[in-house]
């Protein structure tokens, strides 16, 4: 067993198993190069050390910070995906016991300056602390989202011809 950082040396090693957890951080995301850096890193540097096709397995453990982060790479890689956000469609908490759905998304949609849940009164929740983007990536798994977009997909069109004038 061996323990490295991004920048760790494991040139020589041979590697069976790779566990990435949180290679991306908001220091190594912020410029297409340091992007462009890390992905080398994981397909020139340590992938390549993996020599048992029958028993290799990479798997990656982390938090979205950009569109294009390692975890999108290893989606477009075909890595078998697990997508756990912190609240489901219907508004529920995966984990309620330590995070309920209010602390995590205020019910009061974020007018009031503080929240409160069940006479117990927060600071803040965790998206109005976060932001929506902050929010989004942390706990939700997504990089960007309507929410946090620019240019929201709903107002895009889409034309099979192009239109006249």
């Amino acid at each position: 067993f061996n323990a490295v950082g991004t920048s760790g040396d494991i040139l020589g090693a041979r590697v069976h198993r790779f566990v990435f957890d949180d290679i991306a951080d908001d220091e190594n995301m912020k410029t297409d190069l340091q992007r462009k850096q890390l992905r080398l890193r994981l397909e020139q540097t340590y992938l390549t050390r993996m020599d048992d096709p029958v028993r290799q397995r990479a798997i990656m453990i982390g938090t979205r910070w950009h569109e294009d982060d390692p975890i999108q790479w290893a989606i477009d890689q075909g890595w078998h995906t697990v997508h756990i956000p912190a609240l489901g469609e219907d508004g529920a908490s995966y984990w309620p016991e330590r995070h309920p759905a209010e602390r995590l998304a205020c019910p009061d949609g974020h007018g009031e300056p503080k929240c409160w849940f069940d006479g117990v009164r927060w600071h803040n929740c965790m998206k109005r602390q976060l932001g929506a983007g902050g929010f989004a990536k942390q706990y939700m798994g997504v990089a960007v989202n309507d929410e946090t977009a620019i240019f929201k997909r709903g107002n895009w069109r889409f034309y099979r011809d192009e239109p006249a004038g």
